[in-house]
């Protein structure tokens, strides 16, 4: 079609080829005799705005008399309202007097020096009355004002009357040489409008292929806009479209109503794209996103929108109290928990969730969405799966956070990170067969700082990796010098794993204090096998060949999976304490601590239960078949020179009881 609209065209361009070239030349001679005509009207209109001169010689008079006025009614009541209206009426003046200096009017007052010398004195009494203006006894100075512009009167009545006969004596032969060239620029321009006529009929056919170009312009300009507010794979809304669909909200928050933001993060994500791969991944984000969609339909003020990643966004406008709020978000609560099929996998997947309320217009958008991410950080601290509301100990934690991460940047690290040991101990004989070494930072005034309280600014702040190095060579170290070759065990948290080299760094740990890497022991968690597994997994396997033991820790509070035992070469598991709490009451719990012991047993795993604090649980652990535990029942974290102390105290160990 595009083809025979094209042929067709160039037929007809063709056909009027002749045509077009003696249109061509019409068009050349009317352009060419357009400026000969133009420049004659354009000498004959000069002489003609002589009428402007008329006219604007008596604009002038008008003008003076309502300076005169001006100055009348100030007389009478003089106030602030009065002198402004003078002053407005004398900066017309000096406009009026720039127009009489300038153009035709200039012209005509500079032909005849008697006009000039009268314009000259007029300009110089406007002069004096620009300066009894500024006086500040200009009240007292009106009457003398006004007779200066009587006088003045006289002066610019003379100019006027002269521009007016000016114009009458001239105006009679400019006329008819305007009416002349008049006929002949109509007749160029009727030439002009035919001649327009036959190229509108060509600037048809190349407007109707440029509308197709414009048409595709417009789809791919409508698509770049939605772009801009939406988020592709879930079609909702993004970032930006979001805060200001917020800032609308809080600007027109009605009386008696609250905004709520909630925070969404998916917990269980990266596995499943992991696993599955993007494609299910993409198709997971997708299917949220419509459930976002359809509730946010269901209220009469709600907008949803996708933050990034597995971060959502949703905000509802609802008058109502905290108990009818929570209700509603616990039913959006578990329309995210509702199963999904993704192919041939039915897969469930939880949220948490952060909340910040707004009931009157006291915070900005951003303050609003940022105490509902800190809301969500919080339950994602303590748990996951959970929904938290915003208060402000948030905020101080926050804050105290920044505080220690500046701190953290000013210390002197090497000589304020020191570490503490606990023992772990042979179950039955209740000897110690090794420690493991927990961060303390000795702060000059606040004291002893916990790694509770410091580590998540140490890893925001980037300063993990040096804490994570000074504790591994200062562990070492203390390990040679214990009074037996026990072995010690050091923490590497997820973000030392991507930030540090740590092969190398144990590496040189070792061969700087002597100690044997067979007494070493390198305990991570879980969640760094979900981040990237294949490093992970290449890291194990490097820090195994040096000789150094790798321990599985908190097995059973994260992502536990039988594939990852499977896949990662792990010398020791180390069950967590939540196990343990209830193990003596729980026969569940028990039975699940069994399970994991049969379960290292056959993957010739070791197997350490921490926090044993009663009797009743070490019995119970042994009774299971459990050699190996941890906890304040044989000792709290104490100091090299207690820890010291304690191994003295017991004989040394049989040969192979290192732990």
């Amino acid at each position: 079609m595009a083809g025979s609209f094209r042929d067709a065209a160039a037929w007809l361009l063709k056909q009027l080829r002749l045509p077009l070239m003696i249109v061509a030349l019409l068009l050349g001679l009317a352009m060419a005799a357009i400026p000969v005509v133009i420049r004659a009207l354009d000498d004959v209109v000069d002489k003609s705005l002589n009428h402007d001169i008329a006219w604007t010689g008596q604009n002038g008079r008008s003008e003076l008399y309502d300076l005169a006025r001006a100055v009348i009614a100030a007389e009478e009541d003089f106030n602030a309202e009065a002198r402004m209206r003078i002053e407005l009426a004398l900066d017309i003046m000096f406009s009026r007097l720039d127009t009489w200096q300038a153009g035709v009017f200039g012209q005509f007052v500079n032909s005849s020096p008697q006009r000039k010398a009268l314009l000259d004195r007029i300009t110089a009494q406007f002069g004096e009355f620009e300066r009894d203006i500024r006086n500040p006894d200009f009240e007292r100075q009106l009457p003398e004002l006004r007779r200066k512009i009587l006088v003045l009167e006289t002066a610019i009545d003379e100019l006027a009357s002269q521009a007016y006969d000016f114009y009458q004596h001239n105006k009679a032969g400019y006329s008819a040489e305007l009416r002349f060239l008049q006929r002949v620029h109509n007749i160029i321009t009727l030439s002009l409008i035919v001649i327009s006529v036959l190229l509108i009929l060509v600037l048809y056919w190349n407007n109707c292929s440029l509308e197709k170009s414009y048409g595709v312009q417009r789809l791919i300009a409508q698509e770049n806009a939605y772009l801009a507010t939406f988020d592709m794979l879930t079609g909702l809304s993004n970032r930006k479209s979001f805060m200001g669909a917020l800032e609308r909200a809080i600007f027109d928050l009605p009386p008696g109503h609250t905004i709520v933001v909630v925070a969404i993060d998916l917990d269980g994500f990266k596995p499943i794209n992991d696993v599955l791969g993007h494609k299910a991944g993409d198709a997971l984000l997708a299917e949220i996103g419509a459930r976002l969609t359809r509730f946010s339909a269901a209220q009469r003020w709600a907008k949803s929108a996708r933050f990034g990643g597995d971060e959502f966004m949703v905000m509802l406008v609802l008058e109502a109290e905290f108990p009818a709020i929570e209700a509603l978000v616990q039913v959006l609560h578990e329309t995210l928990r509702e199963p999904l099929r993704i192919d041939d996998h039915f897969l469930t997947v939880d949220a948490t969730m952060g909340l910040s309320l707004l009931r009157e217009q006291s915070l900005a958008a951003e303050e609003l969405v940022h105490r509902a991410d800190l809301a969500l950080t919080t339950g994602k601290m303590e748990g996951k799966a959970r929904r938290t509301l915003f208060d402000e100990a948030m905020l101080s934690r926050t804050l105290n956070r920044g505080r220690l991460e500046i701190e953290l940047n000013e210390a002197n690290l090497e000589d304020e990170i020191e570490p503490v040991y606990q023992p772990i101990v042979d179950l039955p004989t209740r000897r110690i067969i090794g420690v493991e070494a927990l961060v303390r930072w000795r702060h000059p005034i606040r004291g002893v700082v916990l790694p509770s309280d410091f580590i998540p600014a140490a890893e925001s702040s980037g300063k993990i990796t040096e804490i994570g190095r000074i504790m591994l060579e200062h562990a070492c170290r203390d390990a040679t010098r214990f009074p037996q070759p026990i072995a010690v065990s050091v923490n590497l948290s997820p973000v030392q794993l991507m930030r540090m080299d740590v092969a190398e760094s144990v590496g040189r740990a070792l061969a700087r204090s002597g100690l044997a890497p067979d007494r070493l022991k390198l305990e991570i968690t879980e969640s760094v096998m979900l981040q990237d597994s294949r490093g992970t997994q290449a890291l194990m396997r490097r820090l195994q060949a040096q000789g150094v033991t790798v321990s599985l820790d908190d097995f059973g509070t994260g992502y536990s999976s039988l594939s990852y035992l499977r896949s990662f070469p792990f010398n020791e598991l180390k069950i967590d304490r939540a196990f343990l709490s209830e193990i003596g009451e729980d026969q569940q719990a028990a039975g699940i601590v069994q399970i994991i012991l049969l379960l290292a047993r056959e993957l010739n795993m070791n197997v350490v239960a921490e926090g044993i604090e009663q009797e009743e649980q070490a019995a119970t652990l042994m009774a299971l078949g459990c050699a190996r535990g941890q906890g304040y029942l044989f000792g709290r974290p104490m100091g090299f020179d207690e820890i010291c102390q304690c191994l003295r105290q017991q004989t040394p160990p049989p040969m192979g009881a290192v732990a």
